[in-house]
């Protein structure tokens, strides 16, 4: 559960939505109820480079 306005009421079980810093949400489970969580998020119009290999230096060749 994302930010929101805390009026809304609960949401899922007795868990309400509130203020919440960009990238931060409330997962709500049966096992662990609430768990504050961290959400990354990346362009999916963004090519994905390959890491580089052991021994590659920062310029992306050899050492």
């Amino acid at each position: 559960m994302g930010n929101g306005s805390r009026d809304e009421g609960p949401l899922v079980g007795a868990a309400r939505p509130g203020p919440r810093p960009p990238g931060r949400a409330l997962l709500v489970t049966r096992r662990h109820g609430e768990t504050l969580v961290q959400l990354a998020w990346r362009d999916p119009d963004t090519p994905i480079r390959a890491a580089p290999e052991a021994g590659d230096d920062a310029a992306g060749g050899p050492a």
